[in-house]
């Protein structure tokens, strides 16, 4: 969001997806990050990962205290940005 405050054209738009469409392909959304290989883990972390852990432990029930750091990281994302 804060990005799309200096677009000039509807063509900046681009590079918005530009951007988005590797924090998913990276994150862990389509496949688990266990499958990716050693070197290639640290630069698959993206904000969408702690979204990802964080409803998927609330979809399947397992409820934890790494679930309230998730939060609390998405909550802290979301202050920052407002």
């Amino acid at each position: 969001m804060f990005a799309t405050c200096y677009m000039r054209s509807w063509q900046d738009f681009d590079l918005i997806s530009l951007a988005i469409v590797p924090l998913f392909l990276f994150s862990g959304v389509f496949y688990p990050l266990s499958c990716t290989r050693a070197g290639f883990a640290p630069w698959s972390w993206s904000p969408a990962l702690p979204r990802r852990r964080l409803l998927r432990g609330l979809d399947t029930g397992v409820i934890g205290p790494v679930l309230l750091v998730h939060a609390c990281y998405l909550g802290l994302l979301g202050a920052i940005g407002w």
